[in-house]
């Protein structure tokens, strides 16, 4: 309840039918300009906006961490934008018929349980018609301490929709646990078969080939 939480601020966008596009985005805006963390509940959100419109502006512009239901309601939790820290150009190509043009990284040190938010900037070389998933993990040796796991966008864009010459940026905030030991991490980025689970194939330009790009560096301290 929000006596539990005497800061958490309650505002109703996209409430009006037919839905009014521009004064919702405009109210979410405000909202992102002001606010770090955001929680966003979802109830039947199909019926007054079929084309998830507000869902789209949320997962384009901010980072979307997790997702939860309470019986019949979504609530989604977005961390704010901000400033790229690190950028790495790959020029990886999945499968033959998608490349991972770069990763920007916004955040290179996080306290134990905090965020990391991730960009991938993609690119369909041609149209695609398996549904892939992403998966990111940040490990060091052979443990995994934290995963991104999804198909892009928030779903709202899943591979069998990119169209050749597309560029799809998907971006999402990834949470370190609490306990986790200081320390270097990197990214493992990979795809796979959402009905196969096969993994795809990567090369990278200079030749290399494997099941994923492992690269770029995360400190927790």
């Amino acid at each position: 309840s929000s006596a539990d939480h005497p800061n958490v601020t309650v505002i109703p966008v996209g409430d009006s039918w037919p839905l009014d596009v521009a004064a919702a985005e405009s109210e979410l805006r405000r909202i992102a300009d002001e606010e770090s963390n955001i929680r966003v509940a979802f109830l039947e959100e199909t019926n007054g906006d079929p084309q998830r419109r507000i869902e789209t502006w949320l997962d384009t512009r901010l980072f979307r961490l997790d997702e939860q239901w309470f019986g019949p309601v979504r609530v989604l939790s977005f961390a704010g934008d901000g400033q790229v820290t690190l950028t790495i150009l790959l020029e990886a190509r999945f499968g033959g018929g998608i490349t991972l043009e770069s990763v920007e990284v916004l955040d290179t040190v996080s306290p134990p349980g905090g965020l990391i938010r991730i960009r991938l900037n993609w690119r369909a070389d041609s149209s695609i018609s398996q549904s892939l998933k992403v998966f990111v993990h940040l490990f060091a040796g052979e443990a995994i301490v934290a995963q991104h796991d999804g198909q892009p966008v928030g779903e709202l864009r899943p591979t069998n929709t990119w169209q050749a010459g597309e560029r799809i940026a998907d971006q999402f905030a990834i949470r370190f646990p609490s306990d986790a030991p200081p320390g270097k991490y990197q990214l493992r980025i990979g795809m796979y078969d959402v009905n196969s689970l096969m993994r795809l194939p990567v090369s990278m330009p200079d030749g290399a080939t494997g099941e994923f790009f492992v690269g770029g560096e995360v400190v927790v301290r």
